[in-house]
């Protein structure tokens, strides 16, 4: 009987890359939810508080007779570290909101890491309601340096891209009770260095902006003035972020990749 031979590194090395690609290819080509917050409760492993609202919690309401909520922020902020390894290529960023009070502030930031001063960069909206009812106005903003500890109820520390663009949805005066009371605010950025910004449900950019300065985002702030209600919040992605298992595929791979440097150097001393 012929005897059965071993697969060599080599090919253990290029079936290992076959897995390796396959395994991070789902995450290259396809869109995945890095937040995806319904808000039926305040989770707070998942969210914190900021600086200037650390005590308590932000309760819910219920929306459409129970089948829905919403979270219920006022004169708050809370954040939350979405992903270790930062976003590089793009972002999806959407919200759904009512307003009861006017003349009140609510931001949304995404963000870099702090760095070595605690500072903070990247981009966001805000929308900003007005006395006597209208639209309010909504606006890109850039964060450009800022300390989260700074940011408060009444100030991002941002400065503003392009125009202000009516909102389109009004506040609301009263305790929201059904989901069709909250609007759809949407902002999307590449790496190209584009930012537009969505209203309701239109496909249109009803705000574009080109600022190339940051390009690194892992945090996500969140701000209320009196008093605003989140219904549904999501943040997707195409960037490579493998998974798990993907990694030890990799490291895999780097490990075999030694053995063979190891082996091949070992034959050329003899």
């Amino acid at each position: 009987m012929k005897p059965t031979s071993r697969p060599s590194l080599r090919t253990l090395f290029l079936l290992a890359c076959t897995l390796g690609l396959s395994a991070m290819l789902p995450a290259v080509l396809a869109a995945r939810d890095l937040i995806n917050e319904p808000f039926t409760t305040f989770d707070t492993n998942v969210w914190k508080n900021m600086a200037y609202s650390s005590s308590g919690t932000p309760g819910t309401i219920s929306l459409d007779a129970g089948a829905g909520s919403a979270l219920s922020l006022g004169n708050r902020g809370i954040w939350t570290k979405f992903s270790e390894t930062p976003l590089i290529e793009d972002f999806d960023l959407s919200v759904k909101i009512a307003g009861l009070r006017s003349d009140r502030l609510f931001y949304v930031l995404i963000t870099s890491a702090p760095d070595a001063e605690g500072k903070v960069y990247g981009y966001g909206f805000r929308w900003y309601t007005v006395a006597g009812g209208g639209t309010g106005t909504v606006r890109i903003l850039k964060v450009n340096g800022v300390n989260p500890s700074n940011l408060n109820v009444s100030s991002s520390g941002a400065s503003e891209l392009g125009s202000n663009i009516n909102s389109g949805f009004t506040y609301t005066e009263t305790t929201p009770t059904t989901s069709t009371a909250f609007g759809a605010i949407r902002l999307t950025w590449n790496s190209s260095g584009t930012l537009s910004l969505y209203l309701g449900n239109s496909v249109t950019a009803a705000a574009t902006v080109t600022d190339t300065s940051f390009a690194s985002f892992t945090n996500l702030y969140i701000s209320s003035g009196q008093s605003f209600y989140l219904d549904q919040l999501t943040l997707s992605t195409t960037s490579t972020i493998p998974e798990p298992s993907a990694w030890a595929l990799l490291f895999g791979l780097a490990s075999i990749g030694l053995v063979m440097l190891r082996r091949r150097i070992a034959l050329l001393r003899h």
